[in-house]
């Protein structure tokens, strides 16, 4: 039986969601900025991930999305695993403001906006009950096709947590369209490889990256056309360079009506990295079209070696 202590979780981010969660036979509860054991045992000892790894899954049910780090039965740190959520899409075919309504966002997690347009954007801005916040956007790659088409990616990590009553403003000029996802588990600056390419035919790349940082990074491809959100849609690459695997699948938007060349569709992608690799976004079977393609990896939070762990400062015998 390991003694009952409480942990100053750096960072507290087990029990966002739930009020208790489960970890080697006892449950954790929250108890102000701290968590303590309770003091009955509640279930058999987790797994790990893999053999050899000294990852467990929290007992919660995985809606928290946390991973368990132990090197011993009296230390462990929490932290969220790279986890993506869509947020949303908003397509629209003269100039103005795409609003896209968010929900469910804590600070430190990583937004992300994928926009194509006539024109570039001006960068978007997160405004909390009608209020703009202090969280600025960066535009961390664009690909531009002669003004045929023109795609960007964005991001900027939250300083402004909301349940609800948040946006995503985006402002574009003629037709244009966004596709919005929030990120769990990234690094403090997380923004590490990205590519573009543009061209016509019916299949848009990026083209590769430079080698990632690190095997644990959050891999987001956007692909715009010119041309309506019914055209063939395609489908992501799932071999070759980068885009190993099957989770590449994301939101698509576009506006319609004639004449087809005054239309603008947005298309997402995205993989869980694991591996330090070169990551494309490409795309296989679209019309024929002018189309710009952009791909950006972002770094996951990595925990620290076991020689760095030890009871935080602060922490309470109890």
């Amino acid at each position: 039986m390991e003694p009952d202590r409480d942990f100053d979780f750096l960072p507290m981010a087990c029990i966002e969601q739930n009020r208790s969660c489960y970890f080697r036979g006892r449950r954790w509860e929250r108890d102000g900025p701290l968590y303590r054991p309770s003091r009955h045992r509640c279930g058999p000892m987790h797994k790990p991930l893999r053999p050899d790894s000294p990852f467990y899954r929290c007992r919660c049910g995985g809606r928290c999305g946390v991973l368990l780090w132990t090197p011993d039965e009296q230390r462990v740190t929490f932290w969220v695993a790279l986890a993506r959520t869509a947020l949303g899409t908003a397509v629209a075919k003269t100039s103005g403001s795409l609003i896209v309504e968010i929900s469910g966002i804590s600070s430190g997690h990583l937004l992300i906006v994928c926009y194509a347009g006539d024109a570039g954007a001006t960068a978007p801005y997160y405004r909390y009950n009608g209020v703009d916040t202090d969280v600025t956007f960066t535009r961390d790659v664009y690909a531009d096709n002669s003004g045929n088409v023109i795609t960007e990616i964005w991001s900027a990590v939250t300083t402004q947590a909301s349940e609800s009553g948040a946006d995503i403003v985006t402002w574009g000029a003629d037709a244009h369209a966004v596709a919005c996802v929030q990120v769990t588990g990234n690094a403090a600056s997380p923004f590490d490889k990205a590519s573009a390419g543009t061209g016509s035919g019916t299949s848009p790349s990026s083209g590769p990256t430079a080698t990632t940082s690190q095997a644990d990074e959050f891999c987001i491809g956007a692909v715009g056309t010119e041309g309506p959100v019914e055209d063939a849609s395609g489908s992501w690459a799932t071999s070759g360079n980068g885009w190993l695997g099957t989770n590449v699948n994301g939101q698509r938007d576009g506006t319609t009506g004639p004449p087809a060349h005054k239309n603008i569709t947005i298309s997402e992608g995205y993989r869980i990295a694991t591996a330090v690799d070169e990551y494309c976004a490409l795309k296989n079977g679209i019309d024929d079209a002018d189309w710009a393609a952009c791909v950006a990896t972002y770094k996951a939070e990595t925990g620290p070696p076991p020689s760095a762990i030890g009871p935080p400062v602060g922490a309470q015998i109890v």
